[in-house]
């Protein structure tokens, strides 16, 4: 896997949101940060451009409207600078910040969700 990595011709920006995840302990809270998450993954390492951020640290279920906007238009605005976006979250909102970033993203690129699970016509990057 660390030879496909390598070979990444822009950056991956790692967007770290809690969920699942990013949960430990007894009572499983959210406490890994996005540096923590990463170093979980040492094929990481073979991705020249990794940038990492902490944007949230919730459940997926605490989520809010507001903030689940407001973490879909950070990881647009990342991948508007040619960032691919990876966005760490659980699988309470995992669907719907996909289908958030997919209708704010107006970039082409395959790092949006396909077109076709939100009831859209194909489009080139699918």
């Amino acid at each position: 896997m660390d030879e496909p990595l390598g070979a990444l011709s822009r950056g991956v920006r790692l967007v770290a949101a809690g969920g699942t995840i990013s949960m430990q302990g007894e009572h499983a809270v959210p406490s890994l940060d996005a540096h923590e998450l990463a170093a979980q993954l040492p094929q990481l390492a073979a991705v020249k451009q990794l940038k990492v951020e902490n944007v949230l640290a919730l459940p997926g279920a605490q989520i809010s409207l507001g903030e689940a906007l407001e973490l879909a238009r950070h990881a647009c605005a990342a991948s508007a600078w040619g960032d691919g976006v990876v966005i760490t979250t659980g699988t309470d909102t995992l669907e719907e910040i996909a289908v958030l970033c997919a209708l704010l993203h107006d970039g082409e690129g395959p790092d949006r969700p396909d077109r076709r699970a939100l009831g859209r016509p194909a489009g080139p990057v699918d």
